[in-house]
Parts: structure tokens; sequence; C-alpha cells
């Protein structure tokens, strides 16, 4: 995970994604934990994503709500956080993806999925172009 390709913005769902896991006392950081944030994000990028591609933002935080309460808890120990395997896939599934879209960084994609309208954001994103 390569931090400095992501917006300020990113980096601080990450922080929160990872606080969100401490203060439950979770000992890996989980997608899970992050998606709860972005959910709770003030624009609803991530609510607005979930309905325009015909999904239901409110069952999906309570889904996620469902996922984290089933995440195993930890007493004592150092307060040690560690990346499980599927976040460490999401982030770097989001690092391919950005130069394959046209962007420089996860940062500019972002920039774009900000800029784009809600309802026209599936359809605005550049697509992959397939080796001939």
């Amino acid at each position: 995970m390569n931090l400095e390709l992501y917006s300020d913005r990113a980096k601080q769902a990450v922080q929160s994604a990872q606080s969100l896991a401490l203060a439950r006392r979770h000992q890996q950081f989980a997608p899970e934990h992050l998606l709860k944030v972005l959910l709770e994000e003030r624009d609803g990028l991530a609510r607005n994503l979930i309905q325009s591609a015909g999904g239901d933002p409110r069952r999906a935080e309570s889904d996620i709500e469902t996922a984290l309460s089933k995440r195993a808890q930890v007493t004592g120990g150092s307060g040690q956080l560690y990346l499980d395997g599927d976040t460490a896939r999401v982030f770097a599934s989001a690092e391919a993806a950005a130069p394959r879209a046209g962007f420089p960084s996860v940062e500019a994609m972002e920039r774009f999925c900000r800029r784009v309208g809600r309802h026209d954001l599936i359809r605005a994103m550049p697509t992959e172009r397939s080796a001939a």
C-alpha cells in the first residue's frame, strides 16, 4: 500500500478506518472498516456509487455493521493493527486501476470521481483499452 498515491482526504479515511478498528478492539484492519467510514462521509460519494449501481446504501451500512460485529476482538496486547489480506488487495487494485483507466495516480482518479455528477459517474469513467 503506497499512501503517497492517495489524496489527503483518502488518507484521512484510512486513518479513520484504522481508528475504528482499534476502537472496536479488532486486530486486523479490514475492508469493512474502510467502507463503514466511507459510508459515513458527509458528501456521500460511497452511498451515491452504491445507489447508482442499483444497490441500497442503508442495507450496505447494515450489512457492514453486522460484519464488523462478527469480527474477533482482542484484549490486552500492544494495540498493534495488522492489514488484513483483503484490505491489501483493495489498495493494490486501486493502485493498479488508476493507470489502466488513464489516471496518473489514485488521487487523480478520486478527484475525477468527485468532479463528475453522481448520476453520470459510472458512465463517465474511462474504460480500459484491451490489448490488440
